[in-house]
C-alpha cells in the first residue's frame, strides 16, 4: 500500500530523492504513465526511461501522470503537457489505454493522429502493451515503440532530432523504417463482414520486430519516495523475462530472459541505497536467479533490508525466505495460479499441493505470520473439481497457519479471472462467460465462508471483461474508448452509442487462419 497521501505538486517533490530538473536541451519530452502517481513510481520500466533520456545533453524529460492531485502537466515544471516536443505514454496495463486518450483531451492535443501537424507534440507508445496489443488506440498515437525501451529511446530521439525541421509525415516515414517502430497511421486493415481483419494494406513497408540489442545493466530506482507502493523502497532488477512457458503468462514472451549477476545487482544497491533502506528485489520469477541466495545473505550483511512480490512456490529456498523474515517482512506471497495436478499440467504451471504446503510451514517458522495466495479462475479446461481445488487448499494452508502462529495468522486470497492475452499460447481462446466466473466465485467464497482469518479479495469481473475486450481489440475500439475516456460514458452505455458486439470481441475462439489485431505490428 502506498505511503501517505501527497496534497500536490509541491509535495511530492519535496518527498523525492532523485528528481533530476533540467533545462535548455533541444528536445523536451514528458514521459506519462496514465495512472495515478503511486502506481507509475513503482514501475521500473517507466523509472528507466526518466533517467536515460535525461543522460542525453541534448534532451530534457519530464514525468506526466493521470492523477486528479497532480493535474495535466508535468511534475518537475508544472508544464502543460502540450508544450512538450513529444508525449512518451508508458502503458503497462489495457485499462490504461482510457487514461492514455483522456490525458490527449485534457491536453487539447487533436485526439487522432491524422489530425495533427508538426505543431503538435509527437505522441509515442511504450510499455508492455506497445509490444503486446496497441491496436485498440492506433488511431490515436504517432508510433508504437515495442520491445525493451533503453536502446529504442535513444533510437526516437537521435531520429527525432535529424528530422526536426521536416514535417510530420516525412517524419514518421523515417520512424516507420527504424527496426522495432511501428507507425499505425501507414497500415490499413480490411474488415470482412463477420468482423474479422480480411486484409491489411500498407503505404509503406515497415519493419517491426525489435531488434537484438546489446544487453543492458540492471534496471533500478531513480526516484524513492513514500508515496510509491511500495514506500520509501529501492527496486533493484535481478532478472528480466521468464524462462517457463506458462501457457496465459506474457512474460517469456516480452524479453530474452536473463539474470542480473550478483556482484551488479550489490553494486547499483552499494552505490544508489543507503545503509538501512530497503530494497526490493523485481523480476517475473525473482526465486528463480541462481544467486539468489547470495544476493538476499548479502544485502542482509549490508545492513539493508529486503522485499519481493510473489515469489514462485517450487523454487523458493529456506535462505531467501530467512533474509525476508530477518528484514521484518510478515506476508510472504506465493502465486501458484491453479490448485489442482490436472489444470496446472493443461496450463504449464504445476506445483504440487505438498510442495506449496511444504515452502509455507517453512515460511511460518521461519516466522512469518500471514500467507497471501494468487489464484486464476476462468482458465481453458478448467472444471468445477479444479476450482473446488482452491477451497481445499487454502484450508489446509489455513490449519498450518493456525498452528504454526496460534491462531494469530492470516491467509490472504487473491482471485482473478483469466484474460487471454496476445502472443500467448492461449491467444486465439475465448474468455470465460460472465456467470461462470460468479458461479466460480462464490464456490470459492462460500467453501471459505467458516474461516474468520480468510480473507478472499478479487478483481472485478466486470473490470476484467473490459480489460479482456482490449487486449483483444482492434481499432473499431477506438470509438469505445474515447466515448468513455472524454465523454465519460458508462462502459455499455459506449458500447451501444460505438456499436461495439463484445461478443465477437470476448468469446469467439479466434481460428488459425484469421489475422489477429496484433499481428499487424509484426508483419
Amino acid at each position: 500500500m502506498a505511503g501517505q497521501r501527497y496534497r500536490g505538486r509541491r509535495s511530492v517533490l519535496s518527498a523525492e530523492t532523485g528528481t533530476i530538473v533540467k533545462s535548455g536541451a533541444q528536445v523536451r519530452v514528458c514521459l506519462i504513465f496514465p495512472n495515478k502517481y503511486s502506481t507509475a513510481i513503482s514501475n521500473l520500466g517507466f523509472q528507466t526511461i526518466y533517467r536515460e533520456l535525461n543522460n542525453r545533453p541534448d534532451t530534457l524529460c519530464e514525468r506526466g501522470f493521470l492523477d486528479p492531485v497532480l493535474g495535466s502537466r508535468s511534475l518537475e515544471s508544472g508544464s502543460p503537457f502540450g508544450q512538450f516536443d513529444i508525449l512518451a505514454f508508458s502503458v503497462s496495463f489495457e485499462l490504461d489505454f482510457l487514461g492514455l486518450v483522456q490525458v490527449l483531451a485534457e491536453s487539447r492535443l487533436p485526439l487522432l493522429s491524422r489530425e495533427r501537424d508538426r505543431s503538435h507534440s509527437l505522441v509515442v507508445l511504450g510499455g508492455v502493451c506497445a509490444t503486446s496489443n496497441p491496436e485498440p488506440v492506433a488511431d490515436f498515437v504517432d508510433i508504437v515503440v515495442g520491445g525493451e525501451g533503453e536502446h529504442a529511446a535513444h533510437r526516437l530521439i537521435d531520429h527525432v532530432l535529424r528530422g526536426h525541421a521536416r514535417d510530420r509525415t516525412s517524419l514518421l516515414r523515417d520512424l516507420a523504417t527504424v527496426p522495432g517502430f511501428y507507425v499505425p497511421r501507414f497500415v490499413h486493415p480490411a474488415y470482412g463482414t463477420d468482423g474479422t481483419i480480411e486484409k491489411v494494406e500498407r503505404d509503406i513497408p515497415q519493419y517491426n520486430r525489435a531488434p537484438l540489442d546489446e544487453p543492458t545493466g540492471p534496471a533500478f530506482s531513480q526516484v524513492v519516495t513514500p508515496h510509491a507502493e511500495f514506500p520509501s523502497t529501492f527496486l533493484v532488477e535481478v532478472s528480466r523475462g521468464c524462462r517457463h512457458s506458462c501457457r496465459f503468462c506474457l512474460a517469456c514472451k516480452l524479453y530474452p530472459y536473463r539474470v542480473r549477476p550478483a556482484s551488479q545487482v550489490l553494486e547499483i544497491v552499494d552505490t544508489h541505497c543507503p545503509e538501512g533502506a530497503k530494497v526490493g528485489l523485481v523480476g517475473a520469477a525473482v526465486s528463480e536467479h541462481p544467486e539468489i541466495d547470495q544476493i538476499a545473505v548479502s544485502l542482509i550483511d549490508r545492513q539493508r533490508k529486503i522485499s519481493t512480490a510473489s515469489l514462485r512456490v517450487d523454487s523458493t529456498s529456506e535462505t531467501l525466505l530467512r533474509a525476508l523474515a530477518v528484514s521484518g517482512q510478515r506476508t510472504v506471497t506465493f502465486a501458484p495460479e491453479v490448485a489442482s495436478s490436472r489444470l496446472g499440467r493443461a496450463v504449464g504451471k504445476n506445483v504440487p499441493q505438498e510442495v506449496l504446503l511444504g515452502k509455507t510451514d517453512t515460511a511460518l517458522k521461519l516466522g512469518m505470520r500471514n500467507i497471501r495466495l494468487y489464484f486464476m479462475i476462468g482458465l481453458p479446461s478448467e472444471r468445477d473439481d479444479d476450482v473446488a481445488a482452491i477451497a481445499e487448499l487454502s484450508r489446509k494452508v489455513m490449519d498450518l497457519i493456525v498452528d504454526r502462529t496460534r491462531g494469530r495468522g492470516r491467509l490472504s486470497l487473491s482471485i482473478n479471472p483469466f484474460v487471454p492475452k496476445a502472443l500467448t499460447p492461449f491467444e486465439r481462446n475465448p474468455m470465460e462467460r460472465v456467470e461462470t466466473l460468479e458461479r466460480r466465485l462464490s464456490t470459492i467464497k462460500s467453501a471459505l465462508s467458516a474461516y474468520a482469518r480468510i480473507r478472499v479479495k478479487h478483481e472485478s469481473i466486470r473490470v476484467a471483461v473490459l480489460q479482456a475486450l482490449l487486449a483483444r481489440g482492434d481499432r473499431k475500439l477506438g470509438r469505445l474508448i474515447a466515448l468513455m475516456s472524454c465523454e465519460k460514458m458508462s462502459y455499455k452505455q459506449a458500447l451501444r452509442r460505438a456499436k461495439i458486439d463484445p461478443d465477437f470481441y470476448l468469446y469467439g475462439t479466434r481460428g488459425l487462419a484469421e489475422i489477429l489485431p496484433w499481428q499487424l505490428r509484426r508483419e
